[in-house]
């Protein structure tokens, strides 16, 4: 805002419409105050040179700032919140028994411990996370010494899932606090996910990283992912539609390299390539296998079948991950049977971990994983007090003694509504989808446990 239009501003607001001048000099300090107010929403610190130049207003304008920041001592403060006609919301309240909570002898320390730890990203909320610090039971000589001394790593959420109240319960913050930091984020860019900020000041080495990346370790770049993040990158994808296409002319060349294009009936219903075990593309594929055999019984071996049809389904699926080459799939034919059917959990897993090493390729910089089970939008959802954190390397290897034992998987989907995101697979900490047990047969549930 120009300062002709601050003036405009000023004059408005005045009761009369104009300031209080005599011989040139604007006299009354109230109407002083509330400029330097209108200064402030526009984020000018100081007056005008005009009205702070070496003429006789200075005095006025020093005697208004001298009240404007004049010292309030606690009596002040009592005679405030006493006073009958004093009305405060309850969230009002509850921020002025924090402000009002913070022991001189710690807040400076902790608050250049926390500038440290968001880097950067400080001048975004440093405010709010101090004012979610200093929470009713937080024990600030703790906390003020924990931050010189980060002892919880990395290490200590590696391999299994740790409650984040159970791994930070001696830093001085209440159960409540740690939970109220956990869902802490910004608005502005970059925007921030479950645990980012309260990992960034509480974990050992942990800071906001000053590129790439929501959290840094020492020397490692983490990724965070709530429950059910979609593992999406930003290059190397197609859409769910090119992929629902691809398998379908992928199982068509197929057919005509066989001859047997003129009798095999590709199935093209768009509700048949969602991501279900029961309707979805995985049954949908081994239901044209099992048309292929059938069309092609006495006339060709089953060693043909399983060596080529498994590079069919890679054709139809590289139309999702754009960087593949036919060699990358070969992993396809570990599990697929001679009837056409699948596997379905070797099947799964080996997908879920070569998708996590293709999505690692496609520029992230992390070489760790930390997965939360934060699920504000599930029924019902985990409550914050009891989020947990699991961390493994950022690798298929990595990932796969953990799923379906600490994480499970939601399948990409494969319908014109999914779109790109729609390609990716998604990690659920703490529970196995039970969509994957809809529909399977008390032998295909056994194959599940036996892998």
């Amino acid at each position: 805002m120009e300062i002709n239009d601050i003036l405009l501003e000023w004059s408005y607001r005045l009761k009369k419409g104009y300031p209080t001048m005599e011989d040139g000099k604007f006299t009354d300090p109230s109407e002083l105050r509330l400029l330097q107010e209108i200064l402030k929403e526009n984020g000018i610190d100081e007056m005008p040179s005009f009205v702070k130049s070496k003429t006789p207003v200075s005095d006025v304008v020093a005697e208004a700032e001298e009240e404007e920041t004049a010292t309030l001592t606690i009596q002040d403060l009592i005679s405030i919140l006493s006073n009958p006609e004093t009305k405060l919301s309850s969230k009002t309240i509850q921020k002025v028994s924090r402000l009002i909570s913070r022991n001189a002898d710690f807040e400076e320390a902790i608050e250049l411990k926390v500038k440290e730890f968001l880097a950067e990203d400080q001048k975004k909320g440093l405010e709010s996370v101090m004012e979610i610090l200093y929470g009713p039971s937080t024990d600030q000589a703790k906390l003020s010494a924990y931050l010189n001394n980060r002892t919880v790593g990395l290490d200590q959420f590696m391999g299994k899932e740790v409650k984040i109240k159970d791994a930070f319960n001696d830093t001085g913050l209440s159960a409540q606090t740690l939970a109220e930091l956990s869902t802490y984020r910004w608005s502005d860019t970059p925007q921030l996910g479950t645990c980012e900020v309260l990992l960034a000041i509480l974990m050992d080495g942990g800071r906001r990283p000053s590129g790439a990346g929501d959290l840094q370790v020492g020397d490692q770049i983490v990724e965070l992912g709530g429950f059910n993040k979609r593992l999406r990158s930003q290059k190397g994808l197609g859409s769910s539609m090119e992929v629902q296409k691809g398998i379908q002319k992928a199982y068509r060349d197929f057919a005509e390299s066989l001859g047997i294009g003129d009798r095999f009936t590709p199935i093209t219903e768009n509700a048949r390539y969602g991501n279900s075990l029961k309707s979805g593309w995985l049954p949908t594929m081994e239901e044209m296998n099992a048309q292929i055999i059938e069309l092609t019984k006495g006339d060709v071996t089953n060693a043909l079948i399983s060596a080529d049809l498994p590079r069919a389904i890679g054709e139809g699926l590289s139309k999702g991950l754009t960087n593949t080459s036919d060699g990358d799939w070969n992993w396809i034919g570990k599990s697929l049977n001679d009837d056409g059917t699948f596997n379905r959990k070797p099947f799964i897993v080996d997908y879920a971990c070569f998708y996590l090493d293709y999505y690692m390729r496609q520029g992230e910089e992390a070489s760790m994983f930390l997965v939360t089970n934060s699920t504000p939008s599930s029924t019902p959802p985990v409550p914050a007090t009891d989020f947990s954190l699991l961390g493994f390397p950022a690798s298929g290897d990595g990932l796969r003694p953990h799923l379906y034992t600490d994480i499970g998987l939601t399948l990409p989907s494969y319908t014109e509504a999914a779109g790109i995101q729609g390609v990716a697979f998604a990690l659920k900490l703490g529970k196995v989808a039970s969509a994957f047990a809809e529909g399977l047969e008390e032998e295909e549930l056994k194959l599940w446990e036996q892998y």
